[in-house]
């Protein structure tokens, strides 16, 4: 994704469950996790521990994880696709904090909010100040849906 931003983020059913099930376990705090990809193809996901201070109301992948991934990242060509996490108490969208903290403006940021009935999944891309929506397909068994 070199340079550019990507209008849609594709993403397996298995990976949008692994990172619900994630935010669920994590609550109160927020959780956070990477995904790698090959040719805009979500291929693993990496689920990280939220090392922040203060969890309920930020993230920070904890380093050696976040090393550690981005490694084998590099070592099976694979580029870092997205970043996820949780807002447990607010709407999925990027806080100022989330914008403010952006240090790779080429990955889809993909937020789950744990603030409603249902979990709202949105993803987006921040370059800047600048936030943008990206759709979310997920792709469950060859079918693509929008995610709520």
């Amino acid at each position: 994704m070199l340079g550019r931003k990507p209008k849609e983020m594709r993403l397996p059913g298995g990976f949008l469950r692994e990172i619900l099930d994630h935010a669920h376990e994590g609550r109160p705090n927020e959780i956070c996790g990477l995904i790698a990809g090959q040719g805009g193809q979500a291929v693993k996901l990496y689920r990280t521990t939220n090392d922040d201070p203060n969890p309920r109301v930020r993230f920070n992948v904890e380093p050696m994880e976040l090393l550690d991934a981005l490694r084998e990242m590099e070592e099976k060509g694979w580029e870092l696709l997205s970043i996820y996490h949780s807002h447990p108490a607010s709407e999925a969208y990027p806080s100022a904090t989330d914008v403010g903290l952006c240090h790779y403006d080429n990955a889809v940021y993909i937020i789950v909010s744990l603030a409603y009935r249902a979990p709202q999944v949105r993803a987006f891309t921040i370059d800047g100040d600048l936030v943008t929506e990206v759709d979310l397909i997920i792709d469950e068994d060859g079918v693509p849906t929008r995610a709520a």
